[in-house]
């Protein structure tokens, strides 16, 4: 099974269409996923004719260079 390095999937703050990611939810989204309950698959722009390119087995929280939490 290949894994890859940990990507960032999303980031406190304003987001590119005026919406706001809360550092609540990245905290939470952290705390409480599990796969053993629900797998996250990694889909190419949402499109499921492609087919599924993997799964999360793990998300973690982080910080960029703006001090901005990550996830």
């Amino acid at each position: 099974m290949l894994f890859t390095e940990f990507v960032t999937i999303g980031t406190a703050g304003a987001s590119v269409d005026g919406r706001e990611i809360k550092e609540q939810w990245l905290v939470d989204a952290a705390e409480q996923y599990d796969p053993e309950i629900y797998t996250a698959t990694i889909n190419s722009e949402h499109e499921t004719w492609a087919g599924s390119l993997g799964t999360v087995h793990r998300l973690r929280l982080g910080k960029n260079k703006q001090n901005k939490t990550t996830l």
